[in-house]
């Protein structure tokens, strides 16, 4: 069990509301326009919204710094992306892109959005997100299945035991492998009802 102090990392009570405050780390403080340190609202009294919203930022900041330091720049540009797009939810958005939110959104939705990205401080990369400009970034379906396994469904493979895991594994392993065999490896965004139909 993480002691008080752990638990309430990064939070910092300003007046009646709750605030995620973190120093940037000195090998990315060049990188990082918001350096040397991160102050944002999280604009509520509740001390457990407050600590589920600093998950989202803390694990949003960690990906930004680690795309930082990353060689690749496909690598880069997803991390970005994904930091980026879950720094819009910690914001209280889902992702839309801009066409769509031209063609879908209500003028409250355009307006509240706007809100949220007022403070000079907000990175460009989550202003590009809340807005629907940031490009959306796809992996290819040999790599899905990676996050997939990771990401997704790790909360379900962390009561299993290692030969659980490696038969729980093999199914969706062969699906796609079948899927790259008749289709090849193309991205997700890519696939079409005809490529799932083969």
């Amino acid at each position: 069990m993480p002691r008080g102090s752990q638990l309430d990392r990064f939070l910092q009570r300003r007046g009646d509301r709750w605030q995620y405050v973190r120093r940037v780390p000195a090998m990315v403080a060049d990188q990082d326009k918001r350096a040397p340190v991160i102050r944002s609202s999280l604009k509520t009294h509740d001390l457990a919204v407050a600590r589920v919203m600093r998950d989202a930022l803390e694990k949003a900041d960690n990906d930004l710094w680690a795309s930082f330091l990353c060689d690749e720049e496909e690598s880069v540009a997803l991390k970005r992306h994904t930091a980026a797009v879950r720094r819009a939810a910690a914001l209280g958005f889902a992702y839309r892109p801009a066409a769509e939110l031209e063609a879908k959104a209500s003028w409250r939705e355009m307006a509240e959005r706007m809100e949220a990205i007022l403070d000079s401080r907000t990175a460009h990369a989550t202003e590009a997100v809340v807005l629907g400009a940031a490009p959306a970034t796809s992996a290819p379906i040999s790599q899905a299945l990676r996050v997939y396994i990771e990401e997704i469904a790790s909360s379900q493979l962390v009561t299993k035991s290692p030969q659980q895991r490696r038969k729980w594994r093999v199914i969706p392993e062969r699906a796609v492998r079948n899927f790259i065999e008749i289709v090849g490896d193309k991205s997700i965004v890519d696939i079409t009802r005809d490529d799932a139909h083969k």
